[in-house]
């Protein structure tokens, strides 16, 4: 669902689910401190996702005060409708020296998403975005783009100018048919894009494969522990 124009602003309201403060803990930015603007909606529902929540578009609208207080991880849909100008005003406002701002999702580019990059580069944050790469890739031309192929389950699909696009492909492994589905997508990754291998929820088998993975083949691979949960923040 793309987010509608207001008839006298050329910027769009967004379903925000939840805006808030951490460190970037996965991919080639891992360890930045970061502001992640989640946005609503997904059309990919992958089995393994931790954000379930953010699934339905739209639903569940509730009024933007106090992100920390009214958004909250749990099993609802929620919402609010709110402007890209008025979420890099609120995210500059409160976390005046966080450098980078992550827009994710969800599937954040179901929705008009280089408007709200736009919003937030001219507030003075570096921008990226992690996208599935399942939907057309629109950003501005200095944000960071992280592909997640989500190739393995049923109906999904990475585009092939969105890989082209990507300054990161991020593939989340937990066997070796991952492996696979990464290996069939590859021809079509620029060969000097670098390819992040993500442990499936840390499994020690996962990791291990990972590691294994990456030392074999070494040149663009590595791995992507997801530090935020060893450092037991969001």
């Amino acid at each position: 669902m793309h987010g509608e124009l207001h008839p006298l602003e050329a910027d769009p309201v967004y379903f925000v689910n939840e805006i808030f403060a951490s460190i970037q803990g996965e991919g080639l930015l891992a360890g930045t401190p970061a502001v992640f603007v989640r946005l609503q909606g997904c059309p990919v529902h992958c089995p393994w996702c931790d954000t379930k929540y953010t699934w339905k578009e739209g639903s569940g609208e509730v009024a933007l005060v106090d992100p920390e207080e009214v958004f909250r991880k749990d099993s609802k849909p929620r919402c609010a409708r709110i402007t890209g100008d008025e979420v890099a005003r609120q995210a500059r406002d409160r976390w005046p020296r966080v450098p980078l701002a992550v827009v994710t999702g969800g599937e954040p580019c179901a929705q008009p998403v280089r408007q709200l990059l736009g919003s937030l580069e001219r507030s003075g944050f570096r921008t990226e975005i992690e996208t599935s790469g399942f939907l057309p890739v629109d950003v501005p031309d200095r944000t960071f783009v992280t592909v997640s192929p989500k190739i393995t389950v049923p109906g999904g699909r990475v585009l092939p100018e969105a890989l082209r696009r990507a300054d990161e492909v991020k593939m989340v492994v937990g066997s070796p048919e991952d492996l696979a589905a990464l290996d069939r997508i590859l021809p079509l990754i620029p060969a000097d894009t670098p390819v992040s291998l993500q442990p499936l929820s840390a499994d020690s088998a996962a990791s291990d494969l990972c590691f294994r993975t990456a030392m074999e083949r070494g040149g663009r691979f590595r791995v992507s522990v997801q530090i935020h949960k060893y450092l037991g923040v969001r």
